[in-house]
């Protein structure tokens, strides 16, 4: 690049030493006419040298030129440089401050999703060991806890089987009809406990999809589950919409809702719009992302849309075909 920059000044040069020689030639043309011989030569030599002054002069203007030129260019790159590495050490920085709150949420709210249900179960446990109290509630809640427990580990295990890519997916038929006629009875309970009415919407011929059931069970089971959940009455319904070459399941609640800025978060793994112990709402924050997760295996996608106080729209879309 240097010596681009030379070449380029030193050709710019050139017109004037070619103008300041022609000036020296006429001088001593001039000169000729008026000077001896003597004279003539100490003009001569005093122009010569005039003129490779200048020359050497005009060359040194031109690296001087050439070197600012490559000097400011320089400066531009290196402050390119920095201002893209001070980025970048922003970034990870902001990523490094994320990735530590979440660390923080994720023991509090593992450790409460463990504590508590344990805590149940060895209180009730004792309980009864002491036979004090009703005894059929206390088996009833330690039923409870431990299912609840159950359900904690069995999710973080599959989350970890899907991140290692060791899930076997099977094709086969799938009646969608049965298949959320099964999800609401596995259900039920919880949402008569809560008043909560689950409906269902499918075309009457019935729906049926190549996909793997239990896959496709599993994701369903903690939408349906959390529109109950976060839903404290009115109504969760369920529609199937079929084309030629998809099928698609809307999830719909009228519970509490997201805001627009968390609902881009819903789906990844142990987040939560509530934190802390004192959240209103129970959870571990791993049903959506293993719902998310196991549609992608199965080729579909899902979408959510939601806000505040205004309920929860879930909408998976599956190939007829897998």
């Amino acid at each position: 690049m240097f010596s681009g920059i030379l070449a380029v000044s030193i050709k710019l040069c050139r017109p004037v030493r070619y103008w300041v020689e022609g000036i020296i030639l006429s001088s001593q043309q001039a000169a000729a006419q008026r000077l001896d011989e003597t004279e003539l030569q100490s003009f001569a030599h005093f122009w010569d040298v005039h003129g490779a002054l200048t020359t050497s002069s005009l060359l040194f203007t031109a690296l001087l030129v050439a070197f600012l030129v490559m000097s400011r260019h320089k400066h531009k790159a290196q402050n390119s440089a920095l201002k893209t590495l001070n980025e970048a050490l922003a970034t990870a920085q902001e990523k490094a401050e994320e990735s530590d709150k979440l660390k923080t949420s994720i023991l509090r709210n593992m450790s409460h999703e463990v504590r508590t249900p344990l805590n149940a179960i060895m209180g009730y446990a004792d309980l009864i060991a002491s036979r004090d109290g009703n005894v059929s509630e206390m088996a009833e809640r330690i039923t409870m806890s431990s299912l609840r427990l159950k359900e904690t580990f069995e999710t973080v295990i599959e989350l970890a089987a899907l991140e290692g890519g060791i899930v076997p997916i099977e094709n086969q038929t799938v009646d969608l009809d049965q298949l959320i006629d099964d999800t609401f009875e596995a259900l039920s309970e919880t949402a008569e406990a809560k008043s909560i009415t689950l409906r269902k919407e499918t075309a009457p011929e019935g729906i049926t999809i190549m996909s793997d059931p239990q896959a496709l069970k599993r994701a369903l089971l903690p939408i349906v589950q959390n529109a109950i959940q976060f839903s404290d009455a009115g109504c969760v319904h369920v529609h199937v919409d079929p084309t030629d070459t998809q099928a698609v399941i809307v999830v719909k609640d009228s519970g509490i809702g997201m805001s627009p800025e968390f609902v881009k978060h819903a789906c990844e793994p142990f987040k939560q719009e509530s934190t802390g112990l004192g959240r209103r709402y129970e959870g571990s924050g791993l049903g959506l992302s293993l719902a998310s997760q196991l549609i992608a295996l199965l080729g579909g996608e899902m979408s959510i849309a939601s806000k505040r106080a205004e309920g929860c729209t879930v909408t998976i879309t599956l190939p007829r075909r897998g």
